[in-house]
């Protein structure tokens, strides 16, 4: 990566870019809620929520799609696919234990009782 050169503008970014004109820009903002954007349009001068893609905060959320993540994930206009049938969504019951959920052949959640992740 190579300075962009647009550090410190008025709403307190430095600007990076992939040297190759690929349209990858990193933002590392100097705002009250700070973090780091992942934008794929280059506009220094009128850096707008339009063109970033990727956000993570000093909180380590991460928002895909949101430049304010209202949790630890959020994805905001689009989906989450996970194409490995073996994988789904891993949940801590009350009690202690990690439920897998997938899906089965007609669409119905099928919970599997495994070891929680360390």
């Amino acid at each position: 990566m190579q300075d962009g050169g647009y550090p410190n503008s008025s709403i307190g970014i430095n600007l990076f870019e992939d040297g190759n004109d690929n349209g990858l820009y990193i933002a590392n903002t100097t705002s009250a809620n700070g973090g780091i954007h992942f934008a794929t349009e280059n506009a220094p001068t009128n850096w707008t929520t339009a063109n970033i893609r990727m956000t993570v905060t000093t909180d380590g959320d991460v928002g895909i799609g949101v430049t304010e993540p209202k949790s630890k994930l959020q994805i905001t206009d689009g989906d989450v696919y996970i194409e490995d049938i073996n994988k789904g969504v891993i949940m801590k019951s009350p009690n202690g234990q990690c439920w897998r959920v997938t899906i089965s052949n007609t669409g119905q959640l099928v919970p599997t009782n495994i070891t929680c992740p360390n």
